[in-house]
């Protein structure tokens, strides 16, 4: 077989596998893994603040005024009473967490922003 013969060889060899490839169901995707922004008005439970932001199920900013955030919420310290909208029981304990934050520096890479509440009945999602 002469050097032509086997690149053409060669070629064909790798046209048919990826015509079987593709004709058996394999699509070659890039994966994007896009980020749903959760519903607000349905957080409450055990939190855990991740020390990393790719571990963490949101990334929020702490807002210090209650009129441009999202979400304003009450530290609740009996994890059994973080049962209503706003409410939350921050966790040392990961596996015992309903969901897990980051506390990130900057409003514009954070999913939502909230403002901790003194008052436990301010608590809650902001209809904007």
């Amino acid at each position: 077989m002469s050097f032509f013969q086997k690149q053409v060889f060669l070629k064909f060899c790798i046209l048919a596998i990826l015509s079987l490839t593709f004709s058996a169901g394999f699509v070659l995707k890039k994966s994007k893994k896009t980020k749903e922004i959760p519903d607000l008005c349905k957080l409450y439970g055990s939190v855990y603040i991740e020390t990393s932001p790719g571990f963490a199920d949101y990334r929020v900013y702490v807002d210090n005024v209650e009129g441009f955030a999202d979400l304003l919420v009450f530290k609740e310290q009996n994890p059994g009473l973080a049962n209503a909208n706003g409410l939350w029981h921050l966790t040392d304990a990961r596996g015992f967490a309903d969901f897990t934050i980051y506390l990130d520096q900057s409003r514009g890479f954070a999913d939502f922003t909230i403002c901790y509440t003194p008052t436990r009945g301010f608590a809650g999602c902001r209809n904007k």
